[in-house]
């Protein structure tokens, strides 16, 4: 992976930017990164990125801007629950991820990220174990299109271990977030050496301020961003940023701002 230099790529989420999935492109590009990883949407997070028409469009509008999709997310699973005790829940949420498998692959995208988060956390051994079946299933359904499946968690490094284990899909990836790991007080090298090869190695950057828990400008927060930063850089678990500030009020010089402050402290991690 990349070391520290002002060259690490830098990337925005859609889902965290103003106006819809199809805007985020043009925005991304106005802001200056040529990254951004795509919501697939439904339920209240938009229309679902599904038909032809609709992926042809947000296809079009990134090859306009000059913006490569690295990733698409599905945030709706956090409001389904991938590990709930009710079967046709976890069956609607399966049929929602194998649809989204099929809008990263005509996007051609390589990577779906896959939330435990909300309905989908994972606070118990079943709730694990739960997790495991359900990423097994989605990995299974990739292979074949040769898509990577990640997993975004806030499990501790022994729990990480067991559910990578547990899975053995060697498409299964982990979707690092240097925010959220640092709410829930998990330590990113102890993290970082329980995925091993299987960290994605974009990893979405954020604050929070100590309260209330809602996201802030990067460097401004709890999270010790910058550190974080250099950490996985110096143990070479980076090879590129998502900034993912809840941006979706903000102006462009406000999404800028994030920007620069990633750029500064890039350009800090080489002196």
């Amino acid at each position: 992976m990349m070391g520290a230099d002002k060259k690490v790529p830098l990337g925005l989420t859609s889902w965290r930017l103003p106006g819809t999935t199809f805007g985020a492109p043009s925005i991304a590009a106005q802001a200056g990164v040529k990254r951004l990883q795509i919501d697939v949407g439904g339920g209240s997070r938009g229309p679902v990125l599904h038909s032809a028409e609709h992926i042809t469009t947000l296809q079009d509008h990134a090859n306009s801007a000059g913006v490569q999709i690295t990733a698409v997310a599905v945030n709706r699973l956090n409001d389904l629950g991938i590990n709930s005790v009710d079967s046709s829940a976890v069956a609607r949420a399966v049929d929602f991820a194998k649809m989204s498998l099929g809008t990263a692959h005509a996007l051609g995208v390589q990577t779906i990220l896959i939330p435990s988060f909300r309905q989908s956390s994972i606070d118990t051994d079943d709730d694990l174990l739960r997790t495991v079946d359900f990423l097994r299933i989605i990995c299974d359904e990739a292979a074949s299109a040769r898509i990577e499946v990640a997993t975004e968690n806030v499990l501790t490094a022994p729990q990480l271990v067991k559910l990578l284990q547990m899975v053995g899909r060697t498409n299964l990836r982990v979707q690092g977030d240097v925010g959220n790991l640092a709410l829930h007080g998990v330590d990113l090298p102890s993290y970082c050496e329980a995925a091993r090869a299987s960290l994605l190695g974009e990893w979405h950057l954020k604050d929070f301020p100590k309260s209330p828990l809602e996201n802030c400008q990067l460097g401004a927060g709890m999270a010790e961003v910058a550190g974080a930063m250099a950490t996985l850089l110096r143990l070479k678990y980076a090879r590129s940023f998502v900034i993912e500030t809840d941006h979706r009020h903000a102006t462009l010089s406000e999404i800028r701002e994030d920007i620069t402050w990633v750029q500064n402290t890039l350009t800090q991690l080489e002196r």
